[in-house]
């Protein structure tokens, strides 16, 4: 097949492409733009580095820069259009901060350190001083006591890896420390140990019970050995078999009286008379045997009940003997703002169970609390919308409600009481405040221009009258 010619090719193609500018020639298309000769660099890469090595600043004005240096802006363009430029341009500025860095801390780069350590944040340390108070006996250690003002442990770790003459100062001084501390440690008694197995110590415990090594220094002995792995199985052995000795006692001290002859009843009433606590889970519970122990007794033996429940309920402090005269103070502290399931509860308060009888066992009293409650909540929020008017809300409140034609000197003490129910919540700061205010008059002015007898006895008193608050040498009008 002969082939064709390239000449008739390049011909149709030439063709094609002038038919299609006809084409858009007729259909209106607008002529392409004629592209710009791009203005030659102004700026020179190399010159721009050697700016950089020199030092010239970047200053934001162009007739105080260097004239080999562009602004910011097209600096980062440079490095961004060139790869290799931005490196070599990165390098040397971040040179040039850390060199300012060091000027600015006064301390230069300590002999031997590589240029890792010159960009650790310590730079401000005098390292020589710090590997000469470890070679006096600094701890590096973070929980020590004898720290003796040393730079953190992680600071003083990376230093020792980014500064070798720093790292093998450290490990001169510290070298001979360390031996004699795990040769202390992983020299230990072994039968001393092996008792302290017996008698129920925990081999896991971190940190360590009392005279315990940790666990991989009795693991390494195991393992090195193999008479002291057996002793250590045979322990741990015993140790079990003494616990369950233990939990198989308990269970019959909790069986009744009849299998455990040993507890004397007697002296748990008087134990519990003096104020030792039943329940389980109570701190004050003294040398009582266990709660199902005493349970069990309670419902075998009707008498010792009772005698329990007498004690419980006549011993001082106790904390489910709330009687009716108290519901009022309970009330009281509530509407204040006690909180009923604080653990330990608030003084005066008993705790949520016994709230919970109280209010299942009387319905007047369960009405009464929750009336209480709505009292509290209203008097919280009249405290947080008094608390947005500033730290004088109350007094400016008061002042503006209270008249200006009362007497000056008792309308200071009506402003002064209105404030303090301002500031207990029991008057919110939106309502209206003239019934208040009126209270407070009425309760200051009673019995102020009255007239009063001498012989009248002081109310709130034993008897006490107002002549006998007159001392014997008081003129007499």
């Amino acid at each position: 097949m002969k082939r064709a010619d390239p000449r008739v090719q390049r011909a149709e193609k030439l063709l094609l492409k002038a038919l299609q500018l006809i084409a858009e020639i007729k259909a209106g298309v607008p002529p392409p733009r004629k592209k710009r000769r791009r203005a030659p660099r102004k700026y020179k890469l190399p010159a721009i580095l050697q700016a950089l090595r020199d030092g010239a600043k970047f200053e934001p004005l162009a007739k105080d820069r260097d004239p080999r240096l562009p602004s910011r802006g097209l600096l980062a363009k440079y490095r961004k259009a060139h790869p290799a430029f931005g490196r070599e341009a990165g390098e040397i500025l971040r040179e040039r901060h850390r060199e300012a860095a060091r000027r600015n801390r006064g301390s230069g780069p300590t002999l031997g350190a590589n240029t890792w350590a010159m960009r650790l944040p310590g730079r401000g340390y005098d390292w020589d001083e710090i590997a000469t108070r470890i070679e006096n006996g600094a701890v590096i250690g973070p929980y020590s006591k004898n720290r003796q003002g040393l730079p953190s442990h992680t600071l003083i770790m990376a230093r020792r890896k980014a500064d070798p003459v720093f790292a093998r100062r450290v490990a001169a001084a510290i070298g001979p420390r360390m031996g004699a501390g795990r040769q202390i440690t992983h020299d230990f008694d072994s039968e001393k140990v092996l008792e302290l197995i017996r008698r129920g110590a925990v081999i896991k415990a971190s940190p360590p019970e009392p005279g315990m090594p940790l666990k991989y220094v009795i693991d390494r002995r195991r393992q090195k050995h193999p008479d002291f792995n057996v002793a250590v199985k045979h322990a741990i052995a015993e140790a079990r078999q003494r616990r369950a000795l233990r939990e198989r006692k308990e269970r019959l001290r909790a069986s009744g009286s009849s299998e455990s002859p040993d507890i004397d009843w007697g002296a748990v009433i008087a134990e519990i008379q003096a104020g030792a606590s039943i329940n389980h889970r109570g701190k004050d519970r003294r040398s009582l045997p266990s709660a199902r122990a005493i349970a069990y007794h309670r419902e075998k033996d009707p008498a010792f009940a009772s005698r329990v429940a007498d004690a419980i309920k006549g011993r001082l402090g106790a904390r489910g003997n709330w009687r009716e005269e108290h519901h009022d103070n309970i009330l009281e502290l509530v509407r204040s703002g006690a909180k009923l399931t604080s653990l330990p509860p608030a003084p005066g308060m008993p705790t949520i169970d016994v709230l919970r009888r109280m209010r299942r066992d009387s319905p007047i009293f369960a009405a009464a609390l929750t009336e209480a409650l709505a009292e509290a909540r209203r008097r919280r929020s009249n405290l947080l919308a008094l608390k947005k008017l500033g730290r004088n809300g109350a007094w400016e409140l008061a002042q503006h409600a209270v008249p200006g034609g009362i007497d000056p000197q008792l309308r200071g003490d009506i402003v002064g009481e209105l404030s303090l129910m301002l500031l207990s919540g029991l008057v919110g700061p939106h309502e209206d405040l003239a019934p208040a205010w009126k209270k407070c008059r009425t309760r200051l002015s009673a019995g102020r221009w009255k007239e009063v007898s001498l012989d009248a006895p002081i109310s709130g008193t034993d008897g006490l009258r107002r002549i006998d608050l007159l001392a014997e040498d008081a003129e007499r009008f």
